[in-house]
């Protein structure tokens, strides 16, 4: 599933490992290596996400991708494959536990 993040830009939404808010922008960080920094805040993307149900905000500030997603460490945290640590907020701690049980 192709979105669009930018003005001329679309990304296989797969292909995402995870993004970054900086506040008016956003980091987008893909599987490949590429950091792709839009003006599309992070709230935009995950509504054109719609139902690709891949990616799942954990906090404010990240979406990410469930599929690249290594461990829980202490029910406070999530690791992704690259070794990247993500802080999971008291709220969305159930909507990650159940994406983290389907994959």
């Amino acid at each position: 599933m192709k979105i669009n993040i930018g003005s001329r830009t679309e990304i296989e939404a797969s292909q995402m490992l995870f993004c970054v808010s900086d506040a008016n922008y956003t980091k987008v960080f893909m599987n490949d290596g590429k950091v792709i920094l839009t003006s599309t805040n992070l709230g935009k993307i995950e509504e054109r996400l719609g139902n690709y149900k891949h990616l799942v905000r954990p906090n404010r500030s990240y979406l990410i991708n469930v599929n690249y997603a290594s461990c829980m460490e202490d029910r406070q945290s999530i690791m992704l494959k690259t070794g990247k640590q993500i802080r999971i907020s008291r709220r969305r701690m159930p909507l990650i536990m159940s994406y983290l049980e389907k994959v």
